[in-house]
């Protein structure tokens, strides 16, 4: 499992990070830029106010920036962010249908073009599904498992930061956990746990 794990995320490193500089920033990319590079008090201002902007990828923006305004710095955050997505789908995936059908998924998303290519940009969107699924995967082990609260709560606490699909994986919980309290799926206690994860 761990050599599985171990190529499927070299496969997706070893496509998001090669040649990230091959050509210049594009609009959007400058867009997100000039807000990252704005003084501390106009970013937070300007975070807030762009719509469907969340803090936490332009905070790796601005980190990226500290190294200079070429390519590879301001889009290796978000090409790691594309490298974490592929190992927490298939965390997710494992816990929910096997090893068997996780590292499939996984293998598919880690060479998918769209996917290597939305990695490869500095934009906010990149940021959102790494965080949402890791998110997923911890109130699915609160849920299963038990115990895990306090890691489900911070894993909530950056996917909302990260974007908004956050907000989707909150519903998500929410009403699954409910279900199961109502259907007797699991036990109580451990629907208590992740309603108490995603609060």
């Amino acid at each position: 499992r761990v050599l599985l794990a171990a190529a499927l995320l070299s496969s997706a490193a070893w496509l998001r990070l090669a040649d990230l500089d091959r050509h210049g920033l594009a609009d959007a990319e400058l867009r997100a830029v000039a807000v990252a590079a704005a003084p501390s008090a106009d970013f937070l201002e300007s975070v807030r106010t762009l719509p469907g902007a969340t803090p936490l990828a332009y905070a790796a923006l601005r980190e990226g920036l500290e190294w200079g305004w070429r390519e590879i710095p301001v889009r290796l955050p978000f090409a790691l962010a594309g490298v974490l997505a592929v190992g927490a789908a298939f965390l997710l995936l494992r816990e929910l249908f096997g090893v068997a059908v996780a590292a499939a998924a996984a293998a598919v998303f880690a060479v998918s073009p769209l996917a290597v290519e939305t990695s490869r940009q500095a934009l906010a969107s990149g940021f959102a599904l790494p965080f949402a699924l890791l998110w997923a995967w911890l109130l699915w082990r609160v849920l299963r498992r038990g115990g895990g609260v306090a890691a489900a709560a911070a894993g909530g606490v950056l996917a909302l930061y990260a974007g908004y699909a956050g907000l989707a994986v909150a519903l998500a919980a929410l009403l699954t956990a409910a279900v199961t309290m109502v259907a007797g799926g699991a036990p109580a206690a451990a629907a208590r746990r992740t309603l108490a994860a995603v609060g």
